[in-house]
């Protein structure tokens, strides 16, 4: 019986039309494998993208800050967080003054993505990074000295670029970026002031679906 089927199978090959329905069989399942492998791609590259547009896994925003008891809980979860804040306010230069969209950074900042400073370095207290624009209007070189509510901060360099940059009416004014530590210290943050809180969160999703089913 065997040896009847493989002269079946011959002589359906030397006809052609086995052929041609292995070869579209082999086609099609090449085309599957194809689109799964473009699907997972795209999938990978949303996913990255995504948590280069937050800088975290999760990103929460608010107009104040979250109770501590959120973030013990995101603590106890195993989940790394960090914390931004942006708003606007006056930089002073000598003579020169103008409107800015701060954001400050604190530890950990950005989780995913890069943030581009020229020269590059970490943003530490003290510091206020300047983009090309506010550094023109303000007619200040890194090393001289600006002054942002009741501190009074050295230019360290160019801010190029923030992953959770997006787009926000904040924006239209020209950005600065300072240590979170330096805004608490500005006297700027006071009760009726407009500020964006934002909590970056980072884990593993074992810890994201242990926090879901409490």
């Amino acid at each position: 019986m065997n040896r009847l089927l493989l002269r079946l199978i011959v002589r359906e090959l030397r006809r052609g039309e086995l052929r041609a329905g292995v070869l579209a069989l082999a086609l099609s399942v090449a085309c599957v494998l194809s689109v799964a492998l473009v699907a997972d791609r795209l999938q990978q590259s949303l996913t990255q993208g995504g948590r280069e547009f937050l800088a975290g896994d999760l990103q929460l925003r608010s107009a104040e800050t979250v109770p501590d008891a959120w973030l013990g809980a995101a603590d106890a979860q195993g989940l790394s967080w960090s914390q931004t804040l942006v708003f606007n306010s006056m930089l002073f230069h000598e003579e020169a003054l103008q409107l800015a969209s701060i954001k400050a950074v604190g530890p950990g900042y950005p989780f995913y993505g890069r943030l581009q400073l020229d020269p590059p370095a970490a943003v530490t207290p003290g510091q206020i990074w300047l983009s090309a624009e506010l550094m023109q209007r303000l007619q200040v070189k890194p090393g001289q000295q600006v002054e942002l509510g009741e501190l009074t901060l050295q230019v360290a360099g160019l801010v190029l670029q923030t992953p959770d940059e997006g787009f926000s009416p904040a924006l239209l004014a020209p950005r600065a970026l300072i240590a979170l530590a330096d805004a608490q210290r500005s006297g700027l943050l006071l009760p009726g002031s407009r500020l964006s809180y934002r909590y970056q969160f980072k884990g593993a999703a074992d810890a994201w679906r242990a926090g879901k089913r409490r």
